[in-house]
Formats: structure tokens, sequence, C-alpha cells
């Protein structure tokens, strides 16, 4: 439902190097804030004002994996403040002759309770396997 003009101010920035001859790494970071006349200072459910992330990365030949991990601030979900949070998520691929690419990642892999939505809560460590081909 619109209500009326609302105002979103906010900084993005990143940064990613190289790390010798396999890896590289990272880190970003984006703040944004939200106002309404009508609804005050957190007019928008799930917008956290702050949002970080950092990331390595390693590739030799034709392997290579990640590690992520990321930050949420606060968040409001019907008019309820739900707790900040951190999240590690861990993937690595592998190609397989030039047609096939097989992936693993585990998302949550802490295993870290929070609530996704206001009395929804998380799945918890979720693991995910693939395997991409492409044909002519």
């Amino acid at each position: 439902i619109n209500t009326e003009d609302l105002w979103i101010r906010g900084v993005e920035s990143s940064l990613e190097a190289k790390l010798g001859s396999v890896a590289s790494g990272g880190a970003s970071w984006s703040f944004a804030s939200a106002n309404s006349d009508l609804l005050g200072p957190k007019p928008l459910d799930f917008f956290p004002r702050h949002r970080l992330g950092s990331w390595l990365r390693a590739q030799v030949r034709n392997a290579g994996a990640q590690l992520q991990m990321q930050y949420f601030g606060t968040q409001i979900d019907k008019n309820t403040e739900l707790p900040r949070r951190y999240l590690v998520q861990l993937s690595a691929h592998y190609h397989l002759q030039e047609r096939y690419l097989v992936t693993l990642r585990v998302e949550n892999l802490l295993d870290r309770d929070y609530e996704q939505r206001l009395g929804v809560a998380a799945p918890g460590r979720v693991f995910f396997a693939s395997v991409q081909s492409e044909w002519d």
C-alpha cells in the first residue's frame, strides 16, 4: 500500500583484491536509511540499515571454492524488530571434462537459528549439489 513519499538515502562500497596467483578476496558494505513523515524512521519491512559481506575465492585449474560471510542488521517485520544475523556459505565447483560442471554448496554453514520472517524459522544448514552440462 502506497501511503506517501518515502526517502531512502545510502552508500555502497566494495573492495576486491588478488591474493596470490590462485586466490582473491573482498568485502562489501552498504548503509541505507529510509524515512517517511507518516510512517517514521523505519517504514519498510525487511530493510536493514547495514549489510556487510566478505568472501575468499580460490581457483586451481578445473576446481574452485568460495567462502562467503554475510551480515544483515536488524530488520522490521510487522512492526517487530528482527535481530541482526550473520550467515556463512561455502561452495566448491569442479569442471569435469569440458561439458560438465559439478557444484556443491552449504548455506548457513554455522547452522545459525534465526527468523526469516516474524515467527518463521530459517531452515538451518542446507546442502545443495548440482551437475550442469552443455550440448551443441
